[in-house]
């Protein structure tokens, strides 16, 4: 294979992906290492060892998903329901998850488990190892490690609904609709997922939020009262950094624009925030979902480890038209389960604000 053909080839992969709003799907990754590969030896003797390579890339499941959002795209047009379950949903939950994690950087890192329905009750392991302990050649009556045990917890996932009004001229004539489908379901999803793995209040079919209170179990108070300072999210911080090299810190982006404009907070802290978004190493991650309450005793900042907060989601989807009378759009309620929870409350460190009293 020449050099122009290469290059060509890796061109269609990329303008495809493109062309479809995504990332390039694994079996598509696959296929351009190995052309990348190819341009780099470009050598004859190691032509046919990297064609034997790309001929073993499997495509079937692609085309699967492809012919899936079809069938999601044809419903939507003849205005008719649709459940997803099985092997098909599988495929296509998996891959409307992986959209939906990859849209923001901290929820790329949560662990993922999958049910193979609504109904399945998921196990969900603790991470963190057992510590191994020191003993002596030949010792008996070893005390069993209390600290750092691997334990368990279940997680059923609930329904999480979606209304997306579509008029009837957009369900039948747009072209491609099945490749519009994926980007509008995972944009709705993945904002509700990052929002719950925050908020949620672990009660009426939501996640276990990582501001939750009755999640979290350690927890450190600002020095003074009002919006944390600098020196307070530095306190956090060096905790954080002694639990994991890979913790977070979340808060909202008024209290970062608060510190920066406090005269008190170090030209150097300053910087690193701008440029590193870090305080002592520590990445911070600002969104307006994290909350803004500074009466004593609210959490004002989180500190934790994204991989160590589970998301649990069942292979099934729900796609169901609703029409209304003198209306010109048809309704489609998705409906996806899932769920989320910190798998260790102690990997977490709440910052809360200090009491006037």
């Amino acid at each position: 294979m020449k050099k122009e053909e290469i290059i060509k080839k890796m061109n269609e992969i990329v303008a495809t992906a493109e062309a479809e709003k995504r990332n390039l799907n694994e079996a598509e990754k696959a296929e351009f290492r190995v052309y990348e590969n190819l341009l780099k030896d470009n050598k004859e003797d190691k032509m046919e060892e990297k064609k034997e390579e790309l001929r073993s890339v499997k495509f079937a499941d692609n085309k699967d998903k492809i012919e899936i959002y079809k069938d999601i795209a044809n419903a939507m047009k003849e205005g008719r329901g649709l459940t997803l379950n099985g092997a098909g949903a599988i495929a296509i939950v998996d891959d409307l998850f992986s959209v939906m994690l990859a849209k923001r950087e901290i929820t790329q890192k949560y662990q993922v488990f999958y049910a193979e329905n609504a109904n399945q009750n998921i196990p969900v392991l603790n991470p963190n190892p057992a510590r191994p302990a020191a003993t002596n050649e030949g010792a008996t009556n070893i005390s069993p490690d209390s600290t750092a045990v691997l334990t368990g917890v279940n997680m059923i996932t609930n329904p999480f609904l979606s209304t997306l009004p579509v008029s009837l001229s957009a369900a039948k004539f747009i072209p491609n609709l099945e490749s519009k489908i994926k980007t509008l379901m995972a944009d709705v999803y993945a904002d509700a997922l990052f929002y719950q793995s925050l908020n949620g209040t672990g009660g009426n079919g939501e996640f276990k939020g990582i501001f939750t209170a009755n999640v979290l179990t350690n927890t450190l108070t600002c020095a003074a009262t009002g919006a944390p300072t600098y020196a307070d999210l530095l306190n956090l911080a060096l905790k954080v950094a002694d639990i994991s090299d890979e913790g977070y810190i979340v808060l909202n982006s008024a209290f970062i624009a608060s510190i920066l404009a406090d005269t008190n907070t170090p030209e150097q802290a300053k910087t690193e925030i701008l440029l590193n978004k870090s305080i002592f190493g520590v990445p911070l991650y600002v969104s307006s979902y994290a909350p803004t309450t500074i009466s004593g005793g609210s959490v004002v900042a989180v500190g934790f480890i994204p991989s160590k907060y589970a998301v649990a989601l069942a292979s099934q989807l729900d796609i169901e038209p609703l029409k209304k009378v003198g209306d010109a759009n048809i309704y489609y309620q998705c409906t996806l389960f899932m769920n989320g929870m910190p798998t260790n409350p102690k990997n977490s460190i709440a910052l809360l604000a200090k009491s006037s009293s």
